[in-house]
């Protein structure tokens, strides 16, 4: 009971005290640690499937879910933030935006490589192709995604707002092209 009652308040306390700029940029490099490993997860599935390939696929799926959990994590710690953050923050996080770009175009456009590939494995398994698992999970991360870009623009000095929602559509248009793939 009294570890229940110790955690219960430290978890009070952090969400009194709130989130750091430094517990943001460190957040969007989490992001982009799980969108490289995600992206290597795609990468290392097969492009001709078997059943046996059912491991692979779920962690894919895994990764997937992670990534997506981790963008509203950071999505709720930028709500605890006040905002408009200063100038030299707005720039760190700006950077730290562009530096998530790169890795969030190249997971799309290899799970878009990899269609042939996904789409031969549901095939494989009675049900899951009207499940259609890969759209999902990028529909999912798109959402995420998108409540991440309005928290992050919402929170940048105003002379900064043009270079978020750039980056912000850009991300999001890449991700239209991926789930229109598998639709």
């Amino acid at each position: 009971m009294y570890l229940k009652s110790v955690l219960s308040f430290a978890s009070f306390a952090a969400l009194a005290v709130g989130a750091s700029i430094d517990d943001l940029l460190r957040d969007l490099q989490d992001i982009q640690s799980e969108v490289i490993d995600l992206d290597t997860a795609i990468n290392a599935f097969p492009n001709v499937p078997t059943a046996a390939d059912l491991v692979s696929a779920v962690n894919i799926h895994s990764t997937a879910l992670s990534a997506g959990t981790m963008m509203n994590i950071t999505t709720a710690d930028i709500q605890t933030i006040t905002a408009p953050v200063s100038e030299t923050e707005g720039t760190q996080i700006v950077n730290a935006i562009n530096s998530l770009k790169s890795p969030v175009d190249t997971v799309l456009t290899s799970i878009v490589n990899k269609k042939c590939a996904f789409t031969l494995f549901t095939g494989l398994i009675p049900g899951i192709p009207a499940l259609n698992p890969v759209r999902v999970d990028f529909v999912q991360l798109n959402s995420s995604a998108s409540a991440l870009g309005d928290a992050l623009i919402s929170l940048v000095p105003t002379d900064l707002h043009d270079a978020v929602p750039a980056t912000r559509t850009e991300i999001l248009n890449n991700f239209a092209v991926a789930i229109a793939a598998f639709t």
